[in-house]
């Protein structure tokens, strides 16, 4: 579950830092979001290592990082769904 403050989506479950990147990404959908906006998504704690989270998405295909915009792709939206990643609290 995502709830808007201040523009900001905040995630409203404890989860790990590459999840927490699926299920916002999942949330934005197609167009992705750049690195930048992601990160001031994201808690402290999960920004100092995006770009590793992002690149570990990426290489796993359920991610694709290029120029700077993470997109899910078809596979990270199917993990997120039959994980429950998104579903209510």
């Amino acid at each position: 579950m995502i709830q808007m403050f201040d523009e900001h989506p905040r995630l409203l479950k404890d989860i790990g830092a590459s999840d927490h990147v699926l299920v916002l990404l999942y949330w934005v959908g197609s167009p992705g979001v750049k690195r930048a906006t992601l990160s001031q998504w994201l808690p402290l704690s999960m920004r100092t290592n995006l770009s590793r989270t992002l690149a570990k998405l990426h290489a796993t295909h359920l991610v694709h990082y290029v120029d700077s915009t993470a997109r899910i792709t078809l596979l990270g939206e199917r993990e997120v769904e039959q994980r429950g990643l998104v579903a209510p609290l």
